[in-house]
């Protein structure tokens, strides 16, 4: 059974801000320029993952706007280089849902996630046993979240494991519910 990680790779607007046009047409919209930038930073921060979990990432990572719901079901992509034709409302809140292949222990995610400096700032999700987690990373440091010692844990628990493999929502936090619905249909789409 795989796990999903949730990433969000919030550099990427920062990076964009620092363009001349910050990566926006005269309309308000992503520039094919700053879509491709945006793309192919999703696609290197999976290929770096995948090489630290030594190859234990699932082929098929899909995309898709945070709590975005649509009939049927939250839209989901597919990570590949046609993603720049997706039409997303807000590039800013697109997650990253990555299928893990093999057991791995919370901690052992945050190690890795922390040795990830060079993606700057971005926010992860993923199970912690029974409990779905969220960590905050800032250029290799803890930003805040579950792992940062300064917070308490229990801020950052957004869900409960189900006995079908799903989560339900912390309850103290009801504001994850869009994310939770998008989590557990990534997680049909993945398995």
């Amino acid at each position: 059974m795989s796990i999903i990680v949730i990433v969000r790779t919030d550099n990427i607007r920062i990076e964009l801000d620092d363009w001349d046009d910050a990566g926006f047409d005269q309309d308000g919209n992503l520039t094919q320029k700053a879509k491709e930038f945006t793309v192919n930073h999703m696609l290197n921060f999976v290929e770096d993952f995948r090489n630290k979990l030594d190859g234990f990432v699932g082929e098929k990572v899909l995309v898709g706007e945070a709590g975005s719901g649509v009939i049927g079901g939250p839209e989901l992509h597919e990570l590949n280089a046609n993603l720049i034709e997706a039409n997303c409302d807000d590039w800013d809140n697109v997650c990253l849902f990555i299928p893990i292949n093999k057991e791995i222990e919370a901690s052992e995610l945050n190690d890795i996630f922390l040795d990830m400096p060079k993606f700057g700032q971005f926010m992860t999700i993923f199970p912690n046993h029974v409990e779905l987690v969220t960590q905050l990373y800032d250029w290799g440091e803890h930003d805040t979240g579950y792992f940062a010692d300064w917070v308490p844990e229990d801020n950052y628990i957004i869900g409960f494991a189900n006995e079908d493999g799903s989560y339900k929502q912390n309850e103290e936090k009801p504001y994850y519910d869009e994310l939770l619905k998008t989590y557990n249909h990534a997680i049909k789409e993945l398995s």
